[in-house]
């Protein structure tokens, strides 16, 4: 997963907020993403981004800083979007809050990239889901709950299910539950 010089507690904070993302979701959403960190030197002042390409991860932050978890979940969020959920726009929502909370910035923005592209506002979405900053949640619960039962790759072949225990556990009822099964879809 980690590829170059990490220091250890950017390291942990990656792998700590993985963790926690498959907690949440379920299952092993994130097996075989690179990740990557830069460390920039800001005079003026200290910041943080990240950067997806397909399966990769880029941090930048500050030497001596540590990513905000609620940048990892956003990150971790177009993953979980390119891999599992390519042509579902999410329904208009707002956060709870303006910020969330971080233990390493003090407070961070809820909408880390605010605009109408549907990849921006999954990635928004997933994050204040893992933050716990998203009201109506029942639309990305259902993602994941979808997902855990039959993952397809991009090719359609079977990737991964899970045990039929665990679907009744998750309230899937079956083989004919297919990813996504009654989400809206728009075209591309």
């Amino acid at each position: 997963m980690f590829i170059g010089d990490w220091d250890a507690e950017n390291r942990y904070q990656v792998q700590s907020a993985v963790e926690y993302m498959h907690s949440v979701i379920g299952w092993r959403a994130f097996d075989g993403v690179e990740v990557r960190i830069i460390y920039e030197a800001h005079e003026d002042k200290c910041q943080y981004s990240g950067l997806v390409y397909n399966d990769s991860i880029v941090f930048y932050v500050c030497k001596g800083r540590v990513i905000p978890y609620h940048l990892i979940y956003h990150e971790f969020g177009h993953i979980y979007r390119n891999r599992y959920a390519t042509e579902y726009v999410p329904p208009a929502w707002q956060p709870i809050e303006a910020t969330v909370d971080d233990d390493n910035w003090g407070s961070v923005p809820a909408l880390l990239h605010p605009c109408d592209e549907a990849g921006e506002q999954f990635a928004d979405a997933f994050a204040n889901y893992m933050s716990e900053n998203l009201p109506d949640d029942d639309w990305l619960s259902a993602i994941f709950a979808d997902n855990m039962f039959l993952v397809r790759d991009k090719a359609g072949r079977r990737a991964a299910s899970l045990p039929r225990t665990q679907a009744q556990r998750c309230g899937l009822s079956g083989p004919s539950i297919q990813p996504h099964a009654g989400l809206p879809y728009l075209p591309r």
